[in-house]
């Protein structure tokens, strides 16, 4: 994008026009004002090109710093599925219908708490897109099934992360000098929700999915989903990160091979992420090598091609007869993409799961039960390492304690 240009007005002075605000620098031509002019431009670098460069903090309004921020956070997080920049979206749209129009500087702990009361007593919808939807929504899980007048009602951890982003956003408007920073240290001295003490419910622990149920599963998937499981079981990736998986990513060189991920979670943070295969892992993923380096290894549309000609071989009617094949208009205009999305791959192992009887389960529990045998057999330390963690606390909610040894004590002193 090209820079405001330095330019001559007819009463002589030099100006240059920032987001439809004309500035007066000087007599064009001066040192005094080219010093301004530059200056100016590198302020207006410096703020990324917001849209409210130059309007006074007394002027501003909530959504006005929000259209900055978003702009910000898109580029900062990124647009994917899972990204935390679509999730941000979602508190402030809640915070614009309740103060979009209010001056920024007029908001405190007072209104931070209202937000948090609207959140709090936001309803979730009786009925969600798909069963595994309503069972994946972290809002309602851990939730009995209730009659459909009877609303359901919010996490308590869910309303304490919306708070969480809220408070994120004030932060950046702070170190932009767009919002007081007295009025964003009054906020953060507003608690989150305390566990029975605010009426609402807790959302259910993700915990390990038991082998027994997996292995039932994975004859009810399809093949490419079914390989995806066993390596994610295997690695301890999540989701997104097996989805994403390319040829180009995969280092062979040595006895381990090394998966280094540009784009992760944390990528934003300027953490490094890196996947070590060993030789099981391996053996699944080969097959998925001998391809384009930057095409995806698990491949939706390969494995809805190979059920279309297998369809077709077991095909009884003559062709002579009936439609034939690509001559029946699809009944939607929905096309398989050339991977998979975490959504997509929890839906795939959703309906395996229904098919083969067994209890439901997601993806990401997988990377728990990886945790889990890690630390049980090699440590903490060592599930840290595996995940990718940066600290071990983030390691102690993935991977579940080893109840043996407390049976063990149990037993001998007990």
């Amino acid at each position: 994008m090209r820079l405001p240009s330095y330019r001559r007005h007819t009463s002589g002075q030099a100006r240059v026009t920032l987001n439809g605000r004309t500035y007066y620098l000087g007599p064009y031509g001066s040192k005094e004002s080219r010093r301004a002019y530059d200056r100016l431009i590198a302020e207006y670098l410096a703020s990324g090109r917001q849209l409210t460069f130059g309007v006074e903090p007394e002027q501003l309004a909530v959504s006005q710093c929000m259209v900055d921020y978003l702009a910000w956070a898109k580029d900062h997080y990124g647009t994917d599925q899972n990204s935390e920049y679509l999730r941000i979206k979602y508190a402030l749209k809640i915070l614009r219908s309740l103060y979009g129009s209010l001056p920024v500087k007029e908001f405190g702990s007072l209104q931070f708490k209202a937000c948090r009361s609207k959140f709090a007593s936001e309803p979730v919808a009786h009925k969600p897109k798909s069963k595994a939807a309503k069972r994946d929504d972290p809002a309602i899980a851990g939730q009995d099934s209730k009659s459909p007048s009877e609303p359901r009602l919010r996490s308590r951890q869910y309303v304490n992360s919306q708070m969480k982003r809220i408070l994120r956003f004030f932060k950046w408007s702070a170190s932009e000098g767009k919002f007081p920073s007295s009025n964003f240290e009054s906020m953060k001295l507003v608690a989150g929700l305390k566990a029975g003490k605010c009426g609402l419910p807790e959302a259910k622990r993700i915990l390990p999915v038991e082998d027994s149920v997996v292995e039932a599963t994975i004859p009810h998937l399809p093949p490419i989903v079914a390989d995806m499981v066993r390596f994610q079981r295997l690695v301890g990736c999540r989701p997104s990160e097996v989805c994403g998986l390319k040829p180009s990513m995969v280092d062979r060189a040595n006895e381990i091979w090394e998966i280094r991920l540009d784009d992760h979670k944390t990528a934003h943070h300027g953490l490094d992420r890196t996947i070590f295969v060993g030789p099981q892992a391996q053996a699944i993923l080969l097959p998925y090598l001998l391809r384009e380096a930057d095409s995806f290894c698990f491949d939706p549309s390969e494995g809805e091609r190979k059920r279309r000609e297998e369809k077709h071989t077991a095909r009884i009617t003559p062709l002579s007869y009936g439609n034939r094949p690509g001559s029946k208009k699809a009944k939607t205009d929905r096309r398989v993409g050339s991977c998979y999305t975490p959504h997509s791959y929890a839906r795939a192992i959703s309906r395996g799961a229904k098919t083969a009887g067994v209890s439901h389960w997601a993806p990401n529990q997988l990377r728990h039960s990886a945790a889990t045998k890690v630390r049980k057999e090699f440590g903490i330390e060592a599930a840290q390492v595996t995940l990718g963690h940066t600290q071990l606390g983030t390691t102690q909610v993935y991977a579940e304690r080893d109840k043996s040894l407390a049976v063990r004590v149990a037993k001998e002193i007990g």
